[in-house]
């Protein structure tokens, strides 16, 4: 199964680590982790509007991607409960 990430992009469920909401992934450790993957070519923006939330996958040979969502985060992980790919604590 796939998550839909917006538009015309899907990540494999298996695939996702982390699902963040971006107004609330503020912290100082966060962002230097979001600007070493942007430094590093591994951040994808999802077009179809204003970024809402970032999901770390890591694919089969170990590339990481960074998508940065229009779909919020809540919506996404929700998706991905329904795939019973993670749980929410």
């Amino acid at each position: 199964m796939v998550l839909h990430l917006g538009a015309e992009w899907v990540v494999p469920h298996r695939h996702v680590l982390a699902i963040l909401d971006l107004s609330t992934a503020d912290s100082p450790d966060t962002r230097a982790f979001l600007r070493y993957a942007h430094q590093q070519g591994e951040v994808i923006t999802v077009p179809e509007g204003e970024p809402r939330s970032v999901v770390i996958a890591v694919g089969e040979a170990g590339a990481r991607r960074v998508y940065l969502s229009p779909i919020s985060a809540a919506t996404l992980k929700q998706r991905n409960l329904s795939a019973g790919s993670f749980s929410v604590s």
